[in-house]
């Protein structure tokens, strides 16, 4: 949570949620959820620029308390000009990355995002049975029906190595078998 009052326990906050936010954005379930989230840093990158600015006035506005480490308060006072103008000059930077992100913002808020498309369903052969072999399945079949034949055919269906087995020897579908030999 934030403190609003403890700058170095908010940039400590900000950090980790900016790597939370990295992991995150590895991978999306529903890619209309980016617009949200540019949203969200675009109103950031806006605290980002007002908070170098700020850490720019800072640096300019206790002269009389810096020095170097050897006590050098001359030099001091010039490595505070310097760090207050790299700041600026960030800011400044920031202030072109905000027009950017703006830009692409609205374009990303043209897009309309569909929903994913279902996976075409396959079929593959788990087990071929012929002559007497195909009889006791038949007879479940047309005794109790389809339930009871399809109990009785998993027998022969080992989950992925099944699968992968079928995928090698081109025994996938687009439709299931209809037919009397099927």
């Amino acid at each position: 949570m934030p403190t609003f009052d403890n700058p170095v326990a908010d940039a400590a906050e900000v950090s980790e949620a900016l790597r939370g936010l990295a992991h995150a954005t590895r991978t999306w379930d529903d890619p209309a959820g980016t617009y949200q989230v540019i949203a969200e840093l675009a109103a950031g990158i806006r605290s980002l620029h007002q908070i170098l600015g700020q850490i720019a006035a800072v640096h300019t506005a206790h002269q009389e308390r810096v020095s170097t480490d050897d006590g050098d308060q001359a030099a001091g006072a010039r490595a505070a000009e310097t760090a207050a103008a790299g700041f600026r000059q960030a800011a400044a930077l920031i202030d072109r990355a905000d027009d950017q992100l703006s830009a692409a913002f609205a374009e990303s808020g043209r897009i309309v995002w569909h929903p994913r498309p279902a996976p075409a369903e396959q079929w593959i052969t788990v087990v071929f049975l012929q002559g007497e072999e195909a009889d006791r399945p038949l007879r479940i079949l047309g005794e109790l029906g389809h339930v009871d034949a399809v109990d009785y055919l998993a027998q022969w269906d080992y989950g992925d190595e099944t699968t992968q087995a079928a995928l090698e020897n081109g025994y996938v579908y687009d439709e299931p078998g209809a037919g009397t030999n099927d």
